[in-house]
């Protein structure tokens, strides 16, 4: 749904700071749709804020973005973290140190939902079986009669 959050099954990718620190310029993006004017042979995109967008400038007083300075400034800040090859390879340590802590976990995970897809697959070759073989039935209408008597 949207607006909701949920766990995820795996350790933070980012700190939780520098991800709260990133959340505050993308709080304006995340309210603003992508959209375009024409005006002669030229095409304009811009973003908007989806209250003006949806009910006029008494809707949202933020000013329409021009999308091709937005999306350059974009790039060119993602270009900037990731050309700090310090910043990145602290990034991935950090990451590869927290994967070695939780990987006697994740195994023991791992092991526990394969036996419980053991489990449901050979539960539902019993299933075929019984059906294919005409048990199914028997034991259905077993049920069924059981359940008439004691209703």
């Amino acid at each position: 749904m949207r607006d909701s959050q949920y766990d995820a099954p795996h350790a933070a990718l980012i700190e939780p700071a520098t991800f709260a620190q990133a959340q505050r310029p993308l709080r304006l993006v995340w309210r603003h749709i992508g959209t375009a004017a024409h005006h002669r042979n030229a095409r304009y995109r811009y973003y908007t804020c989806f209250s003006r967008n949806r009910h006029g400038r008494q809707g949202c007083r933020s000013d329409v973005l021009r999308a091709d300075v937005l999306d350059v400034a974009v790039l060119e800040s993602l270009l900037a973290t990731y050309a700090d090859t310090r910043l990145v390879g602290a990034a991935i340590e950090r990451w590869r140190s927290r994967a070695a802590q939780r990987g006697s976990h994740t195994a023991s995970e791992i092991r526990r939902v394969e036996a419980e897809i053991s489990s449901a697959e050979s539960a539902v070759r019993r299933y075929y079986n019984a059906f294919e073989t005409g048990r199914l039935r028997k034991r259905v209408s077993s049920l069924e009669l059981r359940r008439w008597r004691l209703g």
